[in-house]
Formats: structure tokens, C-alpha cells, sequence
């Protein structure tokens, strides 16, 4: 995965509302995700692939940082 899609996901996962991140890692939270890097950004199969691996790899990450953000 290239540095500019990883900067891309950071950037969603912060602009994402804490509220919508704080739940258990599932299908419809990281589609959300996915479909605003969509919005953003034209993905290839294989990127999208990558990303969702990525934000699943990473949830608790994302979580912990969602949760400081939001206090």
C-alpha cells in the first residue's frame, strides 16, 4: 500500500465522528469507511482490498485514538 492511500484512510478515520467508531470492528462500520474513501479517491480493486485489510488490521488503533479524541 502506497503512503498517500494510508495518509487518505488516517484522514476519513479522523474526520469520522468518534460515535461511529467506537463499536465492535464490523462489515458496515468499515464500509462506511471505505465509501468515503470512495468519495475521495477512485480505488482499484486490489487498493480497496488493501484498505479494508488496513482498517481491519488496525481497529483497536483506530478505536483508542476515536476514544481520545472524543474525551
Amino acid at each position: 500500500m502506497d503512503t498517500g492511500l494510508m495518509r487518505l484512510i488516517w484522514s476519513v478515520v479522523e474526520e469520522t465522528p468518534a460515535m461511529h467508531l467506537q463499536g465492535a470492528c464490523d462489515r458496515e462500520t468499515i464500509r462506511l469507511l471505505l465509501a468515503r474513501i470512495d468519495q475521495r479517491v477512485v480505488l482499484s480493486a486490489q487498493a480497496r482490498s488493501q484498505a479494508q485489510q488496513y482498517l481491519i488490521d488496525r481497529w483497536h488503533l483506530i478505536q483508542e485514538i476515536s476514544f481520545g479524541q472524543a474525551m
